[in-house]
């Protein structure tokens, strides 16, 4: 893996730590308080940058595992629509998406880490 892929899943498992502060409150209490239903779309937003900025040969090699074109579409739809986002959507993005990306991302770091130690 070349160094800005790696430094993009870095970048990606950092906003994950933020997503999850915010999905530490029930759904209820998530739409109910702005800054708390203001972070999970900006998070998911960032991870939508950051997925856009690994290399094409990257994406295409692991594509297999992980839906880049549709974490892009969504960062697309957060951004144009932003004051309108759904928080029930956003939140089961977060709830069944975001979790797949994070062990994804877990598991290419560490994978990467091990190949760096032999």
């Amino acid at each position: 893996m070349i160094s800005s892929d790696l430094n993009g899943l870095s970048n990606i498992v950092k906003i994950f730590k933020a997503l999850f502060v915010a999905m530490s409150h029930p759904l209820r209490i998530f739409c109910l308080i702005p800054i708390i239903s203001t972070l999970l779309p900006f998070c998911i937003l960032q991870i939508g940058e950051l997925a856009v900025s690994l290399t094409q040969e990257y994406r295409d090699s692991t594509k297999n595992r992980i839906q880049w074109k549709q974490i892009r579409e969504t960062r697309n739809i957060v951004v144009h629509n932003y004051g309108n986002v759904n928080l029930k959507i956003v939140w089961a993005v977060a709830t069944y998406d975001i979790p797949e990306l994070r062990r994804f991302c877990d598991e290419q770091l560490a994978s990467e880490e091990q190949a760096n130690e032999l």
